[in-house]
């Protein structure tokens, strides 16, 4: 960290002197050109809601024109020069990918008439501390990044989101986030702002297993999917900073990507219509001060039937095992410690239960058989109590989130598992899962593995 201290703040140096070598005349200029540009300009403040309005979200493209803003000596505080100490306190600031660029366009035609850096935090706020004084006009922000970098940001060919506000009586606009991936995939197909810095998306999604109650999709033929509602208070880079998320879903049946050795002798089968539920917020900073962004996640499946023997491509007589209902209740707290490019400390835990029935199946009857319906309905539950801790980075060329997972269970066994998510670019990656039991009795549970190990590519498309 000392070094990277040291390097900064000797490049810094380099620029600032630079650039303050004519200060005198750069200065003067930049001045002069900013109240002759926005003196020209035709107000059409009455529009200021109905103007297309866009964030910048891409680390590098936020650098390079941060960068010439430097060169150019076209920062300022309350319309005075900055000192190299307050440049440097603000440039660490873009290195730690905490700061995105707010845009506005003109009503009338392309040019960009707002342009601000605003530091994350600030986005929520109806009247946000900018990082510096913003431009006003769109050739004096030309003047300073250049023609072709400001074609670039007037095209959109980036990382973005769109805050644009849509009208009743307009043609609504679409936006696609598209994430693929085997294991919790997404595909986000509408959404709409409602003020100018937050944000509504509506979701199709899929969930495969549950690592919270120590059941992978590897080794059952249920899959969940369904529908999400996810509301944004401030646009982040980090898609997990929302206010609330609420998905209401249907386990379906899937097939099994491997066989033989890695799938249990008697693995788990989906013997019901379910329903799933889950409702995730960020709602103890309404009862707890600072508290804010500890994520509270409430998740459950229930069973509302039960199969029939023809449903079952098995033996005559045959023994099969079933998760049909579960609940978890999870924390999850973030930012307790900056790691800097190693990422942000977080740290989760939680509670859950999930029953395990067992079924006979035979050639006689049409009817599943309980082999265990001298258990109540709760007496079928095992619980777990589980803790993780991770880190986390969403801005740069490469963002992940990997985690350590301890976890233990009423029936007399533990599990450590280790996960993560790469991205590169946030647009191709891996998700890899690795969980190993101890003390867990196989000849019991011949349905659940001792070690499990889960992957699946990643591929998401942002348009």
């Amino acid at each position: 960290m000392k070094l990277k201290n040291i390097i900064t703040g000797s490049l810094l140096f380099i620029l600032f002197a630079v650039s303050q070598n004519s200060a005198q005349t750069t200065s003067g200029e930049f001045d002069k050109q900013q109240r002759i540009y926005e003196s020209l300009e035709y107000n059409t403040v009455a529009f200021n809601d109905l103007k297309q309005k866009w964030i910048i979200a891409d680390p590098l493209l936020i650098r390079e024109i941060y960068n010439r803003f430097v060169v150019h000596n076209a920062l300022r505080i309350n319309g005075s020069n900055i000192s190299m100490d307050v440049l440097k306190a603000k440039t660490d600031l873009i290195f730690e990918s905490k700061v995105v660029i707010d845009l506005r366009k003109r009503y009338y035609d392309d040019e960009i008439e707002f342009f601000a850096f605003i530091p994350e935090s600030e986005m929520q706020s109806k009247k946000p501390n900018y990082l510096f004084d913003p431009i006003k006009d769109g050739y004096l922000l030309k003047d300073v990044v250049g023609d072709k970098v400001y074609e670039k940001i007037k095209t959109q060919g980036y990382f973005y989101s769109n805050l644009t506000k849509t009208n009743f009586d307009s043609k609504n606009g679409y936006f696609y986030d598209v994430y693929i991936n085997a294991l919790e995939p997404h595909v986000t197909f509408w959404n709409t702002t409602s003020a100018d810095r937050n944000k509504y998306l509506v979701s199709a999604f899929g969930k495969w297993g549950n690592d919270q109650i120590l059941l992978p999709g590897w080794y059952s033929d249920e899959y969940i999917v369904g529908g999400a509602l996810t509301y944004y208070q401030s646009i982040s880079n980090d898609l997990r900073k929302y206010l609330y998320d609420i998905r209401i879903g249907t386990a379906v049946g899937a097939g099994y990507p491997f066989r033989g050795g890695v799938v249990p002798r008697d693995h788990l089968r989906n013997t019901g219509q379910s329903i799933y539920v889950r409702a995730s917020g960020d709602i103890l900073k309404y009862f707890i001060d600072g508290s804010e962004g500890y994520n509270i996640t409430l998740e459950a499946k229930y069973s509302l039937d039960e199969k029939r023997r023809k449903d079952f491509n098995v033996l005559p007589t045959d023994t099969i095992y079933s998760v049909r209902d579960y609940i978890t209740l999870s924390l999850n707290a973030p930012d307790i410690a900056d790691f800097g490019d190693l990422g942000v400390l977080e740290l989760g835990g939680g509670i859950s239960s999930s029953d395990i029935y067992r079924y006979q199946i035979t050639s006689k009857t049409t009817k599943l058989v309980d082999l265990e319906k001298y258990k109540s309905w709760g007496e079928k539950f095992n619980h777990n109590v589980f803790f993780n801790a991770g880190v986390s980075r969403s801005g740069g060329l490469i963002q992940h989130h990997v985690w350590i997972t301890v976890a233990y269970n009423t029936l007399g066994f533990g599990a450590v598992g280790a996960a993560g998510q790469i991205m590169l670019g946030e647009q191709f990656g891996v998700d890899l899962r690795v969980m190993k039991t101890f003390g867990l009795d196989m000849k019991k549970n011949t349905w659940r593995p001792d070690t499990y190990i889960v992957f699946s590519p990643i591929l998401r498309i942002n348009y």
